[in-house]
């Protein structure tokens, strides 16, 4: 039993040190091919092999293969037994063999960049040659790719050539040992977009390996490219290098095109003639969807032809394509037509005289100067040596002018004139006849501007606006002066209606209104009334103190001299003025009606000097049309054109005037908004006539007249006045209207008027204070609301004791969240089928408490809304249109507008439909509510290892064309799609490439089981040892 127990012991420990000496040998072998023996290696050589040292600093890692497969013995004696080379031996070998290069390779090689030729079409004898010192922080050994001509061989080459271009600096990245431009002069990868990078093709077809592993042969033509956006390039070559012609005739070009997809389009892209855009009549010619072209040369010569497009986003997306046209004599027959010659006037030109004159010559290459034919309108005009005059037609006149040589070549231009016709004052009472008309036929008088612009056009205003003058005056003034929500510009407004209606402002059944003007109540809350609505309540308040020249005690709480003091306090730099104080951009609207007021002042110097450079201020704004535009009141519209109109004729100054005449002037602006039914538009996106648009043109219009006639400004009101007589006027219908006459405003309700300066609240800036029960600022009570994109704004930082505040909404409102912390406004624009009677609630969120991951942060405002309809009616036809602002320290091209989803706890991109650059600020378009915010994704740090990784995803596309570069960025579609921001931030870490199934690269796994074996062959030797002991104590 002994015996065998020992035999057990002895064969266990043979087979535990066998074991280990097998699981050993691999590892020490890959220990060996990474160099970690070099030194015990070194230490065994002997001083002869110097030499042999200094070749291994030169060798390249890819002898390697070729050191492993050589069992050559360099110089080794002639002995019986075998001696292993070292690897210094086989390195010296392998670069021998570099020096046995193969013969020269002559091939084309063109380099193009997106928008010029970087590199002509050349013709090169290629050599293998080393380009370890092209190569960017190559830290390898040995001559790289010395053996066979390559494609980056013929590419250096041709680079060589390029004047200022240092290749072994940072004008070359050379990258991936050799195989990989990254970037040369400026272009490389991720330069022009993430997208962007170089490719190359070889005899127009795609090479699916890198430029270091291309072998070149004899004739081959390579053309190295840049693109901006690989997804969206057409690679494009000219179906033949060289053309030939002759002058004069036309010549068939044919492009071809590539794209890794084979779906591509050769339509519209432009001819290029020794790089300039080829053109025909003034236009370019383009390509057809057949990739041809047809163009004549009508002089010999050789000419460079190539080709361009671009793409909806500014990016070039073909390959720049190249060929030559040789272009000989050629004695044809005359085809050119003559020369027509134009003087004094142009197509297009406006003139407001009706005759002009002009002169014409036609001359022709063969037979000199030639008689033009001149038509106007259809008839021919007679000349006296080429000097023709035309009487014009009011509006548009074509000047047509034909030359026709012998040769029957004939040649035509048509020249546009547009005359118009002065505005008369008879043009003048026909707009106000046409206005009055319909605000008497269609709106009915129910409000006060309607009425004193009714009075001051000398109408009659109806008596039944005297009803709602006196509703108003008891719901609007003496209900509110109980209830302590009294607003000034309510007082001023019926002041001032009541001087249109021969009322006196002074004793309205005993209230004095010009009293409650100049010692104006204290509102609820402390605030005084005369400033609580901005420069509004001031302007006002001195048009209607002036209106009917009323006498104000030294003792008042507000004189005259104390109101325009406040108000030349509130002028901005630029010369306009804003809301109020907390706005920093100025209003037209809220400058004219503050211009308007202080007419009377300017024999005051400090007044005259705020006044010079307000109307500096208006007539440098004025856009080319003539008009103004402004962002928050839906762009170019009509009623700041009206308020600067009555604003100029109040200081006597002609609105028709040079200073504020771009291609129309004011006048011809305002008038160009009036409908075929006498109403005005509000902007010219909404066609159809505005009950507030319409009055204050009306108002407009009526104080163009009286400076035309010398009578003063429009809201100074005298008894000579006299209405004009009724059978001069159309017989008024009934009021048309959708609704029941207005009935008087409850204290309960909305604080509304129909005044133009309370429309500038809800138009233009919100008043600075937020009522305490609706919450809501100047909304408008205009009796035709549905008629009207009215506005309405909240104050983001006075909402109610549960931070949130509930409004009632109509269809087409605008919705302002005002953000006076960060002095800033977003918007929500309400479709028009939106049920009436709609509930709007918004909730207060801070930025701190939003339900963010770590790779967000807020780059903007955020709003928490949700809507309640009516008798539990529903909405799903979206067409919600959301305008956020973005914090100007953010780029706005970084930052986007998110939904946060409450079911996946996820936020989803929202396609913006616009980026305003000049507001800075994001609109999209949303179908429901919840919380919506500005984000922008912070930068994460990402480790080197992590780098080269994603640059060796895009150097083996396996879908890629020979793209130099890849697409790192998070998968912009995915988010679009639907797919949340968070799983879209993670793609960028777990997917390998950007196309492809099978290009996940991992780590290589060559040494896990080697050390698994070699630790199963060490415990093994450690159990034989100890059997050996035992069996060992045993015997003794």
């Amino acid at each position: 039993m002994k015996r065998l127990m020992r035999k057990a012991y002895k064969w266990l420990s043979i087979i535990a040190i066998v074991f280990f000496i097998v699981a050993s040998f691999p590892t020490a072998i890959f220990a060996q091919e990474m160099d970690i023996n070099s030194e015990d290696e070194t230490s065994q050589e002997t001083s002869g092999e110097a030499e042999i040292d200094k070749l291994q600093q030169n060798s390249n890692d890819e002898l390697d293969p070729i050191v492993q497969e050589d069992d050559i013995d360099i110089d080794a004696p002639k002995t019986t037994e075998k001696k292993v080379p070292t690897k210094k031996e086989k390195n010296l070998t392998a670069s021998n063999q570099t020096n046995e290069r193969a013969p020269p390779v002559t091939v084309d090689v063109r380099i193009e960049l997106h928008d010029r030729t970087l590199v002509d079409k050349l013709t090169l004898d290629v050599e293998p040659f080393d380009i370890r010192d092209y190569i960017t922080n190559y830290h390898g050994e040995g001559p790289v790719y010395a053996d066979k001509a390559k494609a980056i061989h013929a590419i250096i080459r041709a680079l060589e050539t390029v004047e200022n271009l240092d290749l072994k600096s940072d004008d070359f990245i050379l990258d991936y040992g050799g195989n990989y431009i990254a970037e040369i002069a400026g272009h490389g990868e991720f330069t022009h977009g993430p997208l962007s990078g170089w490719l190359y093709f070889v005899n127009h077809e795609w090479v699916p390996v890198g430029v270091g592993e291309y072998e070149i042969k004899p004739n081959d033509s390579i053309v190295l490219y840049f693109v901006e956006n690989y997804i969206d390039s057409t690679y494009t070559w000219f179906e033949k290098e060289a053309y030939e012609a002759k002058a004069g005739e036309p010549l068939t070009l044919k492009l071809n095109g590539s794209h890794e997809t084979g779906t591509f389009s050769l339509e519209g892209i432009s001819l290029l003639v020794d790089d300039e855009v080829y053109t025909a009549n003034g236009n370019p010619v383009l390509f057809n969807e057949d990739g041809e072209v047809t163009v004549t040369f009508d002089k010999p010569g050789t000419y460079r032809l190539s080709a361009t497009r671009t793409n909806s986003d500014g990016q070039i997306n073909i390959v720049r394509p190249y060929a030559l046209v040789h272009v000989s004599e050629n004695e044809q027959p005359d085809k050119e037509p003559p020369v027509i010659t134009v003087e004094n006037i142009q197509d297009g030109q406006i003139v407001d005289e009706p005759e002009l004159t002009f002169t014409v010559r036609a001359t022709d290459n063969r037979d000199g100067n030639i008689r033009p034919v001149v038509l106007l309108n259809g008839e021919e005009l007679s000349s006296e040596s080429g000097t023709f005059t035309a009487t014009l037609v009011n509006g548009e006149n074509t000047i047509t002018i034909t030359a026709k040589d012998r040769a029957g070549n004939e040649a035509v231009e048509e020249i546009t004139i547009i005359y118009k016709k002065p505005i008369t004052i008879e043009d003048i009472d026909e707009a106000i006849h046409r206005t009055a008309n319909y605000i008497l036929n269609h709106l009915g008088v129910r409000g006060e501007w309607q009425a004193i612009g009714l009075s001051r056009a000398g109408y009659e205003v109806p008596e039944s606006y005297l009803d709602y003058f006196y509703n108003n005056v008891e719901s609007q003034i003496v209900k509110q002066l109980e209830s302590g929500r009294i607003k000034i510009t309510d007082i001023e407004r019926l002041a001032l209606a009541a001087l249109a209606i021969n009322e006196d402002p002074t004793d309205i059944n005993g209230l004095n209104l010009i009293d409650l003007i100049y010692n104006s109540p204290t509102r609820r809350g402390g605030y005084d009334t005369m400033t609580f609505q901005g420069h509004n309540g001031l302007a006002f308040a001195l048009i209607a103190l002036d209106a009917g020249n009323f006498e104000v005690p030294d003792d008042a709480k507000w004189t005259r001299d104390k109101i325009v003091a406040e108000i030349l306090k509130g002028q901005h730099e630029n010369g306009g003025w804003s809301l109020n104080a907390h706005f920093s951009s100025t209003s037209i609207d809220i400058t004219a009606m503050v211009l308007t007021s202080l007419a009377p002042y300017t024999d005051q110097p400090e007044v005259q000097e705020a006044v010079e450079r307000a109307l500096q201020h208006l007539s440098e704004q004025q856009i080319e049309s003539g008009g103004y535009s402004e962002y928050f009141v839906g762009g170019e519209n009509s009623e700041a054109s009206s308020q600067v109109i009555i604003a100029l004729t109040s200081h006597g100054i002609d609105p028709t005037s040079e200073m504020f005449t771009k291609s129309q002037n004011l006048v011809e602006h305002l008038l160009s908004f009036q409908n075929e039914d006498g109403g005005f538009r509000h902007t010219n996106d909404f066609t159809r006539s505005d009950g507030m648009a319409t009055e204050q043109a009306l108002q407009a219009l009526v104080a163009y007249k009286f400076f035309l006639e010398g009578k003063g400004p429009l809201y100074r009101f005298t008894k000579d006045d006299e209405p004009i007589d009724e059978e001069e006027t159309e017989e008024p219908e009934e009021p048309i209207v959708d609704e029941e006459p207005e009935q008087p405003i409850d204290e309960e309700e909305t604080e509304d008027s129909d005044d133009p300066n309370d429309a500038e609240e809800k138009t233009k800036e919100p008043e600075q204070p937020i009522d305490e029960e609706d919450g809501s600022k100047g909304e408008d009570d205009s009796d035709h609301h549905d008629e009207k994109e009215t506005t309405k704004t909240i104050d983001m930082g006075k909402l109610d004791e549960n931070d949130q505040l509930t409004i009632t909404v109509n269809p087409e409102e605008t919705i302002i969240f005002q953000n006076n912390e960060k002095n800033r406004q977003s918007k929500l624009v309400l479709p028009k089928n939106l049920p009436k009677g709609t509930k709007l609630t918004v909730n207060k969120l801070a930025g701190e408490t939003l339900p963010l991951k770590d790779n967000f942060k807020v780059a903007g405002d955020f709003v928490d809304i949700t809507l309640k309809f009516p008798d539990n009616k529903t909405y799903d036809e979206g067409g919600f249109v959301l305008t956020l602002a973005v914090d100007p320290n953010i780029k706005l091209d970084e930052a986007n507008v998110y939904h946060f989803n409450p079911d996946t706890k996820r936020w989803e991109l929202i396609p913006a439909d616009e980026k305003d650059p000049k507001n800075h600020t994001i609109t999209v378009t949303v179908d429901h509510f919840s919380i919506y915010a500005v984000l922008a994704q912070a930068p994460e740090e990402t480790s080197g290892a992590e780098n080269v990784g994603k640059q060796q995803q895009s150097n083996n596309q396996a879908n890629g064309q020979s793209r130099q570069a890849g697409n790192n960025d998070v998968d912009e579609t995915m988010s679009k799609d639907g797919a949340s921001v968070d799983e879209a931030a993670n793609m960028t870490d777990e997917r390998a490439t950007a196309a492809g199934d099978d290009q996940t690269y991992k780590l290589p796994n060559t040494a896990t089981s080697f050390f698994n074996i070699m630790s199963f062959g060490l415990a093994f030797m450690i159990l034989g040892a100890t059997t050996f002991m035992i069996h060992r104590k045993f015997a003794k």
